[in-house]
């Protein structure tokens, strides 16, 4: 072989060779970019994450802080009867208006509150069912009635304490009160309970200008056997029934007579 084909084969050789090595840099050289342009993407996103942890901590503090009791004037309580379907709120759970708070005992818990037009003169009142967390659970509850004395204040009307039927009193179904309604110039208590025999009573009492006061004005009375699905119902009006005033209303002993 001549010298000038041992030059061309030497020269093909070293280009082939070199394009090897230009070919075998090449991932490195790829790699070594997208490492370049992982780190500063990276580096631009690393406020704005920073910025998105701090929201998520601010946000959860927020959150926290609305959802703690202490931090809404609230501490824990007796947990309310939701089962019932009734608004059973502690007064340490659940204020409707600071305006309540110097009729409620130290140590009770708000178990219902209601607003409205009580005695139908245009303001609104309130009504509460109360009860002392350290009772027992055969005791009765307190109906309080606090009434709008113009101003934006309220003093109290009634404060019955057996107005409300004790927590026990329901049977097998639990706490009897099931709801407490409010209508212009009137209200309602209702109460449930049973086992086998479902029973429910509704009393409504109605405000009269005549005597200043809340007087019974019906009743009834409705049951249900849960085995044969046999349902009873009586009504009473104030033309069957002695008037009975709010204030010395009691709950357990109304229960009891058989005549209503």
């Amino acid at each position: 072989m001549n010298f000038r084909k041992k030059m061309r084969r030497g020269k093909v050789g070293a280009a082939r060779r070199c394009m090897h090595r230009r070919i075998a840099s090449i991932p490195a050289a790829l790699l070594a970019i997208s490492l370049m342009a992982l780190g500063a993407a990276c580096s631009r996103q690393e406020p704005a994450f920073a910025e998105q942890i701090s929201h998520s901590d601010s946000v959860s503090k927020r959150d926290a802080v609305q959802t703690d009791p202490a931090a809404v004037g609230q501490s824990p309580a007796m947990s309310p009867t939701e089962a019932q379907g009734a608004t059973t709120q502690s007064a340490s759970e659940e204020v409707q208006g600071s305006d309540i708070f110097a009729f409620v005992p130290e140590g009770a818990v708000i178990r219902i509150e209601r607003r409205g037009d009580l005695d139908a003169d245009g303001d609104i009142d309130v009504l509460l069912a109360v009860e002392n967390k350290s009772a027992d659970e055969s005791a009765p509850r307190s109906l309080v009635l606090l009434r709008s004395a113009g101003s934006g204040t309220l003093e109290k009307a009634v404060d019955n304490p057996d107005a409300i039927l004790c927590r026990s009193c329901g049977g097998t179904m639990g706490d009897p009160l099931a709801d407490i309604s409010v209508k212009a110039g009137e209200f309602s208590l209702r109460f449930e309970g049973g086992s086998r025999e479902l029973w429910a009573r509704e009393y409504r009492f109605v405000y009269t200008r005549e005597v200043d006061d809340w007087l019974l004005e019906g009743v009834v009375n409705s049951t249900l056997d849960r085995i044969n699905g046999e349902q009873q119902q009586s009504k009473a009006t104030s033309s069957d029934i002695d008037p009975v005033s709010i204030k010395a209303f009691d709950a357990a002993i109304t229960d009891a007579d058989a005549e209503i």
